[in-house]
């Protein structure tokens, strides 16, 4: 595992290394030092098709490296390629197709997001194309930051998002990144997300659409948009022992349902809610919070029972959303019922939106 180390002030500008037996750990941390003696920040891995590793590292002095890997991949070995001060790169991912290396990367604008870039070149010491926008001018890669870029069967997987510390693995059979997020500097618990599907073909790299939901089938890598679902609000629901129906201006009714867990125990029960198949589905929460942690819930869906967490939203009228992995029965037997936990307050319920298959 190779990581981002620094300072509060970034005057560390380091990388640091641990290995493991299993992905899952425990690491046992080497040690931290500067690529070749140069400046590391937002940085990645790379594996190449013949097993050489590479580390892609931004050098603010000098400009977005790609050095190559010691055989261990525990140490840089030498300098590959050198973009150069001028360019205002970072947060590097790359991945090989058909012989085109792709190097994704974003602009320099600190902690505010940007239209990300790629490059291409057939050879890893260049030459690198110029460097074009793949999601559409204007949207700042829908607000994220490249991180990762993973291949699904024949298809790829944009991983993006902004956070401070971007740990990647590399393993003899595959590469594996952390989990990016967006990035929320008042409060980094509200970081989530983005995982979408981009399209690679010949040279060129295209991320047009920023779906809600979309479905992947990990085999293949065939991909499509999630299915239909059906929505239920949480003030129509059943409330029970103080959960009451509370207004809401941004929720999808102008009202959710509140006063959820607490003292009183607050209950919201959701029944006849309808599945097509029976199947394992995700159920999407639409939800308030407006504290500046977390509020959690045990949620009961067929008599199996999960707990989870709702992260700060905007305020307590601006929705925000959490998903729920659980099996559905054919028909419309199915329930959902919401409580809190140890006496705490659940997140006021806007509403459940259930896929139809």
């Amino acid at each position: 595992m190779w990581m981002h180390i620094d300072s509060s002030n970034y005057g560390e500008a380091k990388v640091g290394v641990a290995t493991s037996s299993s992905i899952c750990g425990s690491y046992n941390y080497i040690r931290s030092f500067r690529p070749l003696g140069f400046e590391s920040r937002d940085m990645g891995l790379f594996k190449d098709t013949d097993g050489t590793g590479y580390l892609l590292t931004e050098d603010r002095a000098n400009g977005l490296r790609i050095d190559k890997l010691t055989s261990d991949y525990l140490d840089v070995a030498s300098a590959t390629y050198l973009f150069g001060k001028s360019a205002d790169w970072e947060s590097p991912a790359m991945v090989k197709v058909n012989g085109v290396y792709f190097i994704f990367g974003s602009h320099l604008t600190g902690w505010d997001t940007n239209d990300n870039i790629y490059s291409t070149a057939t050879n890893l010491a260049g030459p690198w194309s110029s460097w074009k926008n793949f999601a559409p001018a204007g949207t700042r890669t829908y607000d994220s930051q490249t991180t990762f870029v993973l291949q699904v069967g024949n298809s790829f997987m944009y991983m993006g998002g902004e956070i401070t510390f971007t740990p990647s693995v590399t393993s003899v059979g595959a590469h594996l990144d952390n989990h990016p997020d967006r990035w929320f500097s008042s409060n980094l618990m509200r970081s989530s997300y983005i995982w979408l599907p981009l399209t690679i073909s010949g040279t060129t790299a295209s991320m047009n659409t920023n779906y809600v939901n979309w479905v992947i089938d990990p085999n293949s890598g065939t991909w499509g948009p999630g299915p239909s679902e059906n929505s239920y609000e949480g003030e129509s629901a059943t409330l029970s022992n103080g959960a009451k129906s509370v207004s809401c201006t941004g929720c999808s009714g102008t009202k959710a349902a509140g006063y959820v867990g607490g003292s009183s125990n607050g209950i919201v029960k959701f029944n006849s809610v309808s599945s097509n198949a029976s199947t394992k589905t995700t159920i999407r929460i639409k939800h308030e919070n407006g504290d500046s942690s977390q509020r959690f819930a045990d949620v009961t869906v067929n008599g199996q029972t999960q707990r989870i967490a709702f992260l700060p939203t905007t305020d307590g009228n601006t929705p925000g959303s959490s998903t729920l992995h659980v099996n559905l029965n054919s028909g419309s037997s199915n329930t959902v019922q919401f409580v809190g936990v140890n006496g705490g307050w659940v997140s006021d319920i806007d509403r459940i939106m259930v896929p139809v298959s």
